[in-house]
């Protein structure tokens, strides 16, 4: 049975780190986890949803949550 890895993106005031890199996406996947990201989880570094590769996508944090 493949993990999950449900991602969504930081909403504290000001707060800019993504807790998921592009690198780290790279890793986990070589693993066998199916990873699961909030679109736009990477805009406050600057990091488009497409630098996170093959990875599945939810429009809210919800739609990570409930999957």
């Amino acid at each position: 049975m493949a993990v999950t890895l449900g991602v969504v993106r930081e909403r504290a005031p000001n707060e800019k780190r993504v807790a998921l890199t592009p690198d780290l996406v790279k890793k986990w996947k070589a693993l066998g986890a199916r990873i699961l990201l909030e679109r736009g989880l990477g805009a406050p570094t600057h990091l488009p949803d497409a630098a996170f590769g093959d990875v599945d996508f939810a429009d809210d944090a919800a739609g990570v949550l409930t999957q």
